[in-house]
């Protein structure tokens, strides 16, 4: 599995993350994943399967603004 963060006009891919079985929890690598993007209040858009709460919690403590695609 793959998680990554592109750019939206162009697709251009600014970081990811392959998924290797170490345990890492889900927060953790979307964090990992965003690092150089936190506090900067981008939008990021993730379908239902990454949501929770605690999730939502942490990304706008961290000024990122979380849109849900369906």
């Amino acid at each position: 599995m793959v998680r990554m963060v592109c750019e939206t006009d162009t697709g251009y891919i600014c970081n990811m993350e392959l998924y290797t079985g170490q345990g890492k929890k889900l927060e953790e690598t979307i964090l990992s994943v965003l690092g150089c993007n936190l506090g900067l209040w981008h939008h990021v858009y993730q379908d239902n399967y990454y949501n929770s709460v605690s999730i939502a919690e942490t990304l706008l403590e961290n000024k990122i603004c979380v849109f849900l695609e369906q």
